[in-house]
């Protein structure tokens, strides 16, 4: 079978910190008043595998996918991410979500391996990248720790209620783009729309979540003890926006150890190759026709599509009069 561009189903997910911006900006459909935070727009997590839109594979899940199961002969993992590593257990290595933070996120952490080796248990490394899509005026990040602050004194402000005035801030602005190692503690503030785009691992450690109730109007359980063990108190500086490289194939505003990262604004007929590594484009802004391999999908804002390793050329067309905004993600 020939592989093609394959668009995803999105996975909505409730969340208390979350909005309705998933439906404003991204056409997502929804139920009336409750609070969506997420939206996956590529998963090959265990228990919410993104779902195959269109072509010869509709209906078939990314899990499916990169196992082979019923889906062609020489399809698998193998054949759809050429020379990019897949994540433990023969997972899709990228997750992919749209973040609406209309409030702030928990202060929170992922482990690294040596970490997780410590925890044990189903603990699994993560590394992210977020990539701002809207900031209200004032909106703030959370990233990294002040200067000199050891993991007792975090220990006694998470006690005390003073692990804010402990965190490093960002004020960013739309287009930022930010790095997020694993040991690094973190929360989005309220008024922001994220493109995350991370490592297949749900394991995330809620060290401090400002005294808030979760939707079942109870505390949300803490991690506390597993995120000290994991957070890195002695980071040389907390982390600042990475300023993007132009390149021949796009402007790059990640190249880091899990995935190379570019934010494309197409305003005209544009090409890019898909060669040995597979890649996830995900449309943020704009609406037009995507081409490869003699198959066509339609894409908007809030649409994710999966470009298998060797496709070849990829032409995006926009819409007449639209500028089209693209982030591609190539595992690495």
């Amino acid at each position: 079978m020939n592989l093609y561009p394959m668009k995803l189903e999105s996975i909505l997910q409730q969340r208390v910190w979350g909005g309705r911006r998933l439906a404003e900006m991204f056409h997502k459909m929804l139920p009336d008043g409750k609070p969506y935070g997420e939206s996956w727009e590529v998963s090959d997590v265990s228990d919410a595998a993104s779902v195959i839109a269109n072509g010869p594979l509709a209906g078939r899940t990314l899990r499916e996918l990169m196992a082979g199961d019923g889906v062609g002969v020489g399809v698998g993992g193998k054949r759809l991410l050429g020379e990019a590593r897949s994540a433990e257990g023969g997972r899709f290595p990228l997750l992919v979500k749209l973040l609406d933070c209309r409030e702030k996120l928990s202060v929170q952490v992922h482990p690294d391996l040596a970490a997780c080796r410590r925890i044990g248990g189903d603990a699994r490394p993560k590394t992210e990248s977020w990539i701002v899509l809207h900031a209200e005026p004032g909106a703030k990040i959370y990233l990294g720790l002040k200067p000199n602050v050891t993991k007792e004194a975090f220990a006694a402000g998470i006690e005390n209620d003073t692990v804010g005035d402990m965190l490093n801030v960002i004020e960013p602005k739309v287009g930022d783009c930010l790095y997020i190692a694993s040991g690094t503690v973190h929360a989005l503030g309220g008024g922001l729309v994220i493109a995350e785009i991370q490592q297949t691992s749900d394991t995330t450690y809620r060290v401090y979540d400002w005294g808030r109730v979760g939707l079942d109007g109870r505390p949300r359980a803490l991690h506390v003890e597993s995120a000290l063990e994991s957070i890195h108190f002695d980071a040389a500086e907390p982390p600042k926006p990475i300023e993007p490289t132009e390149t021949a194939d796009g402007k790059v505003v990640l190249r880091e150890a899990f995935a190379t990262i570019s934010r494309d604004e197409i305003e005209a007929e544009y090409d890019f190759e898909v060669s040995d590594r597979v890649a996830v484009g995900l449309c943020v802004a704009g609406a037009g026709v995507l081409e490869g391999n003699d198959e066509s999908v339609t894409i908007r804002a809030g649409d994710a599509v999966l470009l298998p390793a060797g496709l070849g050329k990829v032409t995006i067309t926009p819409e007449l009069g639209e500028r089209l905004v693209m982030i591609r993600a190539i595992p690495n």
